[in-house]
């Protein structure tokens, strides 16, 4: 049973929940940023924590975050739409992208920008601050992508009431699809982790089980990539000698890359469930 029966077109009932729920998802994100700023400033053995040394060129200021989410807060009250959003992350590459930071080319990019931020010309501190925002934009907006998929199959300009219920869940299952045959990629480049979450995901991939169930596994296997692969790769970044040029090596690069790579692919899968939900329960 539907439980709206107004004539809204199908692209305004969508874009609607996907503007609310990015705003809501964005603040949610950016106040947990902060938390996390302040509790790494604020914790203990920070004797050699260049976030709150005076004399670190990159020590993080509670004042930088607020600036920044500020600035941020300012620039999306002014996306109305989807594609608001998505021109700003094509617009605003963001410069340390994992995936590119290593290339030759990405280097010559950003030369003039590294040479600002040493000569002291920029806030480092409100660079990365802006960067860490800017990768939450992108997260959130990829996630939205299950809302083109759905638009993309039953029109932006169908009137709700000719949507059919049973058309609406078939096209919501096919986007999360996409996104668990991702995890299912990374799975088997790293399948000596699978046994850390085989029952969840098997859960978490079956159709025939309810949205709400499937979050749940979703919630449980991104818990693995928090709590013990993040303190795995925070073990590596810490046994780095950064006095050696040779510290940071290609091997802890390409390993923190690819934790990386699985925990995003991991939110994708639950931002879009979370979205399902949403449209289900208004629809």
């Amino acid at each position: 049973m539907k439980k709206t029966n107004n004539d809204k077109n199908f692209g305004e009932f969508l874009n609607e929940i996907g503007i609310t729920w990015f705003r809501d998802n964005l603040g949610i994100k950016i106040e947990k940023l902060k938390k996390d700023f302040l509790e790494l400033t604020n914790g203990e053995n920070n004797e050699n924590n260049p976030l709150i040394d005076n004399a670190s060129a990159i020590m993080i200021k509670p004042q930088a975050i607020d600036s920044v989410y500020k600035k941020f807060q300012d620039v999306s009250q002014s996306w109305d739409t989807i594609q608001d959003i998505k021109n700003y992350t094509i617009s605003n590459n963001n410069i340390f992208d994992l995936t590119k930071i290593f290339s030759e080319q990405n280097s010559i990019n950003n030369s003039d920008l590294i040479s600002e931020m040493i000569d002291g010309d920029l806030d480092i501190s409100e660079v990365i601050v802006k960067v860490q925002i800017e990768t939450i934009i992108k997260m959130l907006s990829n996630s939205l992508d299950l809302i083109d998929d759905i638009l993309s199959k039953l029109g932006p300009n169908t009137q709700l009431k000719e949507i059919d219920t049973e058309d609406l869940e078939y096209v919501l299952d096919v986007s999360i699809k996409k996104s668990i045959d991702n995890f299912e990629k990374w799975i088997e480049m790293n399948y000596r982790e699978f046994e850390n979450f085989k029952e969840e995901f098997l859960i978490l991939k079956d159709e025939k089980v309810t949205l709400e169930k499937r979050l749940e596994k979703a919630d449980v296997i991104s818990l693995f990539f928090k709590q013990f692969k993040s303190k795995e790769i925070a073990k590596d970044i810490e046994e780095i000698d950064l006095n050696n040029d040779q510290g940071f090596t290609k091997n802890t690069a390409e390993k923190f890359i690819n934790f990386t790579n699985g925990a995003q692919i991991v939110g994708d899968i639950k931002s879009r469930i979370k979205i399902a939900i949403l449209i289900k329960n208004k629809f």
